[in-house]
């Protein structure tokens, strides 16, 4: 009787700390999305304020998620900007896009881009030196007086080649023309 009690106590041990572990990632998500609910409610530009297009062919790969600028970990839990998807990068004169398959598009106006660099990891997916061709932006808020907020969005090409003309054809549409 002994045993039996002991591996019951053995069992219901492990289901608690596997429903804490629950409760803990459940209550992490929900913070997340309270800190970034100011991002569900990015304006989305139409394609008529795209203007004309940069390129005329696309870059097709997987759009990766979006993180907080500095941290390749910390992803973006609203609006859909951490939702991968297979889909093409494209290039408008005042718009960097990139139309997801099954997914909303996600628009970055050419004024809130920073610049583009290649890199190894981002939004907890490593590919190795220069694999992902990352976009930084900055978003002020939907009232326009909230502090700005750094961000990065990454992009896996199929052609990972081609990434770095892509990265030199974003940092030109950057104002200053630095780029990061």
């Amino acid at each position: 009787m002994s045993e039996t009690v002991s591996r019951l106590g053995l069992t219901g041990l492990l289901v608690a700390l596997f429903l804490l572990g629950l409760w803990l990632m459940r209550r992490s998500w929900r913070r997340r999305a309270e800190r970034d609910a100011d991002l569900a409610a990015i304006p989305q530009l139409t394609r008529s304020e795209w203007g004309p297009p940069v390129r005329e062919e696309g870059l097709p790969g997987l759009f990766v998620g979006t993180v907080h600028a500095g941290s390749w970990t910390d992803r973006v839990s609203a609006g859909g900007l951490s939702d991968r998807a297979s889909g093409e990068l494209r290039l408008y004169r005042d718009a960097v896009v990139i139309e997801r398959t099954g997914a909303d598009p996600v628009v970055l106006p050419a004024a809130s881009v920073r610049g583009a660099h290649l890199a190894p990891r981002l939004a907890g997916k490593v590919v190795g030196q220069r694999g992902l061709l990352v976009v930084a932006w900055q978003y002020r808020g939907h009232d326009g007086t909230s502090p700005e907020t750094e961000l990065e969005s990454g992009f896996r090409a199929d052609d990972p080649v081609a990434q770095v003309d892509w990265a030199e054809a974003i940092n030109a549409m950057v104002p200053t023309g630095g780029g990061v």
